[in-house]
């Protein structure tokens, strides 16, 4: 069997007690730019106080001026431009998402779609773990992750890519790109179904029929207006 070259993609973030957060990421992305297929713009970790500040429009545009310049800088010499994706959080209200489109748009940089969950639901049974500080992630993530893809897909109308992090994924669920993702990552749910999960994955979006899978763009488009935003509590999403 032929070796298959696998694509590898950084996380960079700023540090806690850093006073210069989008120097942080420029001196990151200026050393692994050209050494990585992607590199992610995580502006959202729960576990950093006050990173989430940076998704923000000033330091957002801030930030990946900077980010950018250092990319650019890196493949000065002929080098390849590392594409830069963002990585958001899922507690965005959609004022802020409008923001961070809008951004998006200017910059066409992809979107990570989301990170854990500063939010603690109700339906949580663990009443000790849940006063505990951080980011949740698991199925409780899910909904607030597959509202978010939607709202974000009908804003970006199919012109730039977004990356579902997947919440809550078993055996042949394709929620998520239901919801709008072009692709998918894993991480809580391989810790749970383990590295077999790729292939069942990717096994049940092979087995949906040719036409299906032609005609998933438009069931994107319905599910997300006639299922997922109306019964989601958010209002009704304005076009572009």
């Amino acid at each position: 069997m032929a070796a298959r070259r696998a694509s590898s993609g950084v996380n960079v973030g700023a540090n806690k007690d850093s006073v210069d957060r989008a120097g942080d990421y420029a001196t990151c992305i200026a050393a692994l730019a050209g050494r990585c297929a992607f590199i992610t713009i995580n502006v959202s970790s729960p576990n950093t106080p006050g990173l989430r500040g940076l998704q923000g429009k000033e330091a957002l545009d801030d930030l990946v001026a900077r980010a950018v310049a250092a990319r650019d800088a890196a493949a000065a010499g002929g080098g390849r431009r590392t594409p830069l994706l963002l990585k958001i959080a899922p507690d965005l209200s959609l004022a802020e998402l409008d923001d961070v489109v809008a951004w998006s748009w200017r910059a066409h940089r992809r979107l990570v779609v989301s990170n854990t969950t500063v939010a603690r639901p109700s339906a949580l049974k663990e009443a000790e773990l849940a006063r505990q500080v951080g980011g949740l992630s698991g199925r409780p993530l899910f909904r607030a992750v597959e509202r978010l893809l939607a709202a974000t897909y009908l804003r970006v109308e199919r012109r730039l890519p977004l990356i579902g992090v997947a919440a809550s994924i078993a055996g042949g669920r394709l929620d998520e790109i239901k919801a709008g993702a072009t692709l998918l990552q894993l991480y809580s749910a391989l810790v749970f179904k383990g590295p077999a999960l790729i292939a069942r994955s990717s096994a049940a979006s092979s087995r949906a029929s040719p036409r299906a899978r032609a005609s998933l763009a438009g069931l994107v488009d319905r599910r997300s207006r006639a299922e997922i935003i109306p019964t989601s509590g958010l209002p009704p999403l304005r076009g572009r």
